[in-house]
């Protein structure tokens, strides 16, 4: 760590230095300038990094100035010979500055060959604001994150999100990955600072001993969660949980009808909502945001009148409003308000004991599992749903009809209220 005699001490070039003073033989420097005052300040080469080292000693006395100094380089040089970095970064910087030099691969619209897509640096930006941030913490230093907290990570993603899939978490590693790659050849971290992940298993079923979820509600399980919900909203404490299970009651009907992802329900506006009366029946189209999974896109579903209902009791109906909202602050109802009240409806149901892992996933996947049933067009259902024909055809093709219908059917006397969200 000693500095070339030649190189220039950019530390207090320009700095306006009113006295200096060179410790064990040049290799640390400590002075003032006129904008610290008395205050003395120190220098010192980090060759390993090549960079200048400079800290304020926050004291006026030299001679605890050239102590502290002594002290602050021998720290330096044991953190140089333990791997450890000297100027390490926040992660909100590193992230900043990633992004920022990915931007400029991206390349023009037209162009197919080289650089990135501005589809690819969005999923960037998502996955290192939205998840790696948050798991790791804004402001702390990169080199002080564990490399085995990564072990918890899917584990916390599923925990926050029961219907994230294992590829998505597979391209959330990749990504976190290529942050921390960058910052190995810049050397702001060594190898030794490489995020360790639980592994992932190579099929799209199972991870950390969990499974992707694609069991649909039988008939009687459905039944079982529309019974209940048809008077959860009467047993409330107060005013607030009695609006909270009214809009989760309604969220899990208008899923069910209509296959809409997670994140497409929490999305929707009024204005995004058109309900209109057809064959004396009330349906809804709905636009679904761009700014989802799969990007705008058109989806048709029956049960127009539980965006009725919702109207009646949301204090939030303007055309910029969230359908499913917070009545009092007029914000997106939360996902930890959503994820409570479904664990609650699991427990009253006696569905969490069933040996099925019921999320909120499994809505959509009776959605469709349902239309199968009725008959409906795989192309239709899969544009309605907006995935492709190959993936209903890989995940629910190999199914017979009338296998499905006798199995989600069987010993079941049809509640025809209950029913009629799905299949009629």
């Amino acid at each position: 760590m000693h500095k070339s005699e030649t190189a220039p001490d950019e530390t207090t070039r320009g700095a306006y230095v009113t006295e200096s003073h060179d410790l064990l033989e040049g290799n640390i420097r400590v002075f003032r300038t006129i904008h610290s005052g008395k205050v003395w300040q120190m220098s010192c080469w980090v060759r390993e990094q090549q960079r200048y080292f400079r800290k304020s000693l926050r004291t006026k006395d030299l001679g605890e100035a050239r102590q502290l100094a002594t002290e602050e380089y021998v720290e330096l040089k044991a953190r140089l010979r333990n791997g450890e970095m000297v100027f390490s970064k926040t992660a909100r910087t590193l992230v900043d500055e990633y992004l920022a030099e990915q931007a400029k691969r991206v390349r023009p619209q037209g162009r197919h060959q080289g650089g990135i897509t501005q589809g690819r640096h969005d999923l960037l930006r998502t996955v290192l604001t939205r998840h790696f941030l948050p798991f790791v913490g804004e402001s702390i230093r990169i080199d002080k994150i564990d490399p085995l907290s990564f072990k918890n990570y899917f584990k916390q993603r599923w925990k926050a999100q029961p219907s994230v899939r294992s590829v998505t978490l597979k391209n959330e590693r990749s990504v976190i990955t290529g942050l921390y790659s960058y910052a190995v050849e810049r050397r702001y971290l060594t190898q030794a600072n490489l995020p360790v992940f639980e592994k992932l298993a190579t099929n799209t079923q199972k991870y950390v001993g969990r499974e992707d979820s694609r069991d649909a509600f039988t008939a009687e399980e459905w039944d079982a969660v529309y019974k209940h919900v048809t008077h959860w909203a009467d047993n409330a404490e107060d005013e607030a949980e009695k609006t909270n299970r009214q809009f989760v009651r309604d969220f899990i009907l208008i899923s069910a009808n209509t296959g809409l992802r997670f994140g497409e329900m929490r999305k929707l506006k009024w204005s995004m909502v058109q309900v209109y009366e057809e064959n004396g029946r009330r349906n809804v189209r709905i636009m679904v945001p761009p700014d989802t999974k799969t990007g705008a896109r058109p989806v048709q579903g029956m049960q127009g009148g539980l965006f009725d209902r919702i109207r009646r009791y949301s204090n939030h109906t303007g055309k910029g409003d969230w359908v499913f909202v917070d009545n009092q602050t007029g914000e997106q109802i939360t996902k930890k308000v959503l994820y409570r009240l479904w664990n609650e409806l699991m427990d009253a149901t006696g569905l969490r004991d069933g040996g099925k892992k019921l999320t909120y996933y499994s809505l959509r996947h009776t959605y469709c599992t349902f239309r199968l049933m009725k008959g409906v067009d795989v192309f239709l259902l899969a544009r309605n749903m907006g995935t492709s024909v190959k993936y209903i055809e890989d995940h629910y093709g190999h199914v017979d009809i009338d296998l499905m219908r006798n199995k989600l059917t069987k010993g079941r006397r049809r509640n025809d209220a209950a029913m009629s969200i799905l299949i009629e």
